[in-house]
């Protein structure tokens, strides 16, 4: 499929290289590019989960215990 994009110079240049390393087209480069951030981006139909009108941080890490609070709050004095 043909389309027309307007790219950064930059972008486009990285594009270039990647293409001539790998032995694809510049095209090919650009597609999976895309689709690896599209892949990874999430879908604005995702709703942020809301509980008492917060909205909730997806977990991520470890569990924050009161020994880690005091821990903090002493290294903060």
């Amino acid at each position: 499929m043909n389309t027309t994009l307007d790219l950064d110079a930059d972008v486009l240049e990285a594009a270039k290289e990647i293409s001539a390393r790998t032995q694809r087209t510049t095209g090919q480069v650009i597609s999976d590019l895309v689709r690896l951030a599209l892949a990874i981006t999430p879908s604005p139909a995702a709703q942020p989960v809301v509980l008492n009108g917060f909205e909730m941080i997806p977990p991520a890490g470890r569990t924050v215990t009161p020994e880690i609070v005091r821990q903090l709050v002493d290294d903060g004095e």
